[in-house]
């Protein structure tokens, strides 16, 4: 791991230490290495530790994976990325590998890293869009990295000050526990035997028995003395590893309640901040959405008509169509009752069609208009005029539910159109 020169570089802006907590030195220690830049020149002022690679899974959690640096080597910019994470077997501090364009390696802290980080601009924000489009959140992306970092060595030192604390009360719970059993054993040893309160409370039958039982009284009192001191401080002992971690943890709860109440203004703030962009939002939101309400309602309106115009002008043709394919059929008919009566008079006489050529002419008119009649019948061009108008009042319907959409041109309150009847064919 290289050391830091004093030439300044990659500086980004620090925010203020939290006084009080280990905050400040995790902010100053940040400042530091926003405002040096590490030579790759340097030699090594401290010995390397050994390292060990982190499992792929909590690489792509770090924010500092893959990130662009740009770095300011004896004048020259030099620009890197953050190619592999590694951890030391004995601190546990995370070292990042980064490589630079010239393949050279190098170990930074994260500290280090965030200090040249780059953010990387998309190839797409060069090119001039075709509609508009949100702008890249760059400088968020420095500001949530950094803070990410920050509040990673934070929590960090707090969960070593937590364990440092709980170590601490457990050694103390211990050095009473072995405090109260010494002096347990020394309560013991000073209770008073049953035959010294025998002789205490014997009735004495001379001066001489009377002087021993006054000694044994005298013995019990100072061994209840002793007995008395010795409860005492067991009693006291045992008072004291219930509040050992409560008095070693006070002062870190204060701290950690005061970093919880700075994270809670910053949450207020934030909250203000999201709640006034909501009814920017809202607000422009439906001043859009009413403009876009007013359009669609206008091209609507004119697509109705188009539609409503184009309905009536099928209708219109489809009938003509039908009319005039019925007056073709009529003429035909009656071509062909003339025809077979011609037939019948041929049959009648025994003509043979390949003998009479007036009767062979007679039966190819009727085969023709036989043929003819069938086409008219079996037209296509009505039926796709037909599904056209079909599919036109479908769409109307689709978008305007509420409208019972019998016919085109009576919606339009126009009287049908004049149907004249013409024969497309001689006969």
């Amino acid at each position: 791991q290289a050391s830091a020169s004093s030439s300044a570089a990659c500086e980004l802006p620090a925010p203020a230490p939290l006084e009080g907590s280990c905050l400040t030195a995790v902010t100053r220690s940040m400042n530091h290495g926003m405002d040096t830049v590490i030579s790759k020149e340097d030699p090594m002022d401290e010995e390397e530790e050994e390292l060990e690679d982190l499992p792929l899974l909590e690489k792509k959690k770090d924010p500092l994976f893959k990130a662009a640096l740009l770095r300011m080597v004896n004048g020259a910019e030099l620009t890197a990325v953050v190619e592999d994470i590694e951890r030391g077997k004995v601190s546990g501090e995370k070292l990042y590998r980064i490589k630079y364009e010239d393949g050279d390696v190098e170990h930074f802290t994260a500290d280090q890293v965030i200090a040249c980080i780059v953010p990387v601009v998309p190839s797409s924000a060069l090119a001039a869009p075709s509609e508009p489009t949100l702008a890249e959140p760059i400088a968020a992306m420095r500001y949530d990295t950094r803070i990410f970092s920050l509040h990673a060595e934070e929590r960090n030192c707090q969960e070593q000050q937590v364990r440092a604390t709980i170590q601490a009360a457990q050694g103390s719970v211990e050095h009473h526990k072995q405090q109260a059993v010494a002096t347990g054993r020394h309560l013991k040893d000073a209770s008073i035997p049953d035959d010294l309160v025998a002789a205490a409370t014997d009735v004495p039958e001379n001066r001489s028995e009377q002087n021993v039982r006054n000694a044994a009284r005298e013995r019990v009192v100072e061994q209840a003395k002793t007995v008395l001191a010795a409860a005492q401080a067991l009693f006291a002992l045992h008072g004291q590893p219930k509040h050992a971690l409560h008095d070693l943890g006070s002062a870190l709860l204060q701290q950690l309640g005061e970093l919880e109440v700075l994270h809670r203004k910053l949450a207020a703030s934030f909250m203000e901040l999201r709640e006034v962009s909501e009814k920017s939002l809202r607000d422009h939101e439906a001043m859009m959405r009413q403009d876009v309400d007013q359009m669609q309602e206008q091209q609507g309106a004119a697509a109705s008509t188009a539609m409503s115009a184009a309905a009536a002008a099928i209708s219109a043709i489809v009938e003509q169509k039908k009319d005039e394919a019925q007056h073709q059929k009529a003429l035909i008919d009656q071509d062909l009752q003339k025809l077979r009566g011609q037939q019948l008079e041929f049959l009648k006489a025994n003509d043979d069609p390949d003998q009479n050529e007036t009767f062979r002419a007679v039966l190819d008119s009727i085969a023709h208009k036989q043929q003819r009649l069938g086409e008219i019948v079996g037209a296509s061009d009505v039926s796709a005029l037909e599904q056209l108008l079909t599919d036109i009042k479908e769409v109307e319907v689709s978008q305007h539910p509420a409208v019972d959409f019998q016919d085109a041109a009576a919606q339009q309150g126009q009287p049908p159109a004049k149907r004249r009847r013409f024969s497309l064919w001689p006969f």
